[in-house]
């Protein structure tokens, strides 16, 4: 419904190397003769929950992230920040998407004369254009708040890469802390919020430009 159509894997997944140019990685799928794993089809970090027989018989959706073999990347650190930075343009790329099909669906209040492509189906206050205003915004959230440069946000890839050698090591063992670090750092120093924001704002701009092609539509 907000728009965020599987962006995630898309910056953790083997076809997102391929699309930026890169060398394709191990998938990590198990091969014959390895050691079965204990955990099942789990994926590390999930954590398993007790359900009922209602809950197995109804289907559910979900992305498991397939790693990036760093060691396989020409430059790995350059490399792994262009793999990390995919999951937040396409969550942009998203936005811009909705952005142009509302331009072309939603009657604003202030809207003049109808233009070329502008069908104008939707009055401004009907549910179709709640969410596709719902659709632009989360996804621009997503994309200011993944590039937070704070372990393991898709941030902290591209700041490993610009940070002085002899501060990548000690900056990467944060990872070990997890979402722990980030709901420490979002919630906790002030600021962190309404820099997102600001963010998100900047780029709703930038959004809007492109969509109405830079106002000329």
């Amino acid at each position: 419904m907000y728009g965020k159509l599987d962006s995630g894997n898309l910056g953790d997944s083997d076809s997102a190397p391929a699309l930026a140019g890169l060398p394709k990685s191990r998938s990590g799928r198990r091969e014959s003769g390895q050691a079965r794993n204990p955990t099942g089809d789990r994926a590390p970090g999930q954590i398993p929950l007790p359900t009922t027989r209602a809950d197995r018989a109804t289907p559910r959706g979900g992305a498991r992230p397939v790693p990036v073999n760093f060691h396989n990347l020409r430059k790995p650190y350059r490399d792994m920040a262009l793999v990390a930075f995919a999951g937040p343009l396409s969550n942009f790329l998203l936005a811009v998407l909705f952005a142009f099909i509302q331009k072309m669906v939603v009657e604003f209040p202030d809207d003049g004369t109808r233009a070329w492509l502008e069908f104008r189906i939707w009055p401004y206050d009907s549910l179709g254009a709640e969410v596709l205003r719902h659709a632009i915004f989360w996804n621009l959230l997503l994309a200011a708040f993944n590039l937070l440069p704070i372990p393991p946000l898709d941030g902290s890839r591209i700041m490993t890469w610009l940070l002085p050698k002899g501060l990548r090591e000690a900056y990467v063992r944060l990872e070990s802390f997890g979402l722990l670090l980030v709901i420490v750092v979002v919630w906790m120093i002030p600021g962190t919020t309404q820099l997102i924001l600001n963010t998100v704002f900047a780029m709703h701009d930038l959004v809007k430009e492109i969509a109405t092609l830079g106002g000329l539509w």
